[in-house]
């Protein structure tokens, strides 16, 4: 595939990664998980094509490059910042869980 289409797709998904970061960091978590669904297509769609093709110049391929190495490490700090919310979530459910049992353990014996 030619590389214009290639790169402007791989561009957005950097677009897209650095949004979901500040996201993160923010945690703006509603947000960050509507930009995903927003990369992910574009994901799915660039694993799905042949790159770089042998008509891809030098510079097309060091772009690419540099942006799929830059991608790499948004996917990285993103990943730290998600599993640590996630961990954080199974904490708030998981307490929530024993709770709610307690609760219904007297309110059983209230009667």
């Amino acid at each position: 595939m030619a590389a214009e289409p290639i790169l402007v797709v791989l561009e957005d998904i950097l677009h897209l990664s650095r949004q979901m970061l500040d996201d993160a960091k923010a945690a703006s978590w509603p947000e960050f998980l509507a930009l995903n669904d927003r990369r992910q297509e574009k994901i799915d769609w660039l694993i799905a094509q042949s790159w770089p093709a042998d008509d891809w110049s030098p510079s097309e391929r060091e772009k690419g490059a540099m942006w799929l190495a830059e991608l790499m490490r948004y996917n990285t700090d993103i990943g730290k910042l998600a599993g640590d919310w996630h961990a954080e979530l199974r904490t708030i459910l998981t307490q929530a869980r024993i709770s709610s049992r307690i609760s219904n353990t007297y309110a059983g014996n209230a009667k």
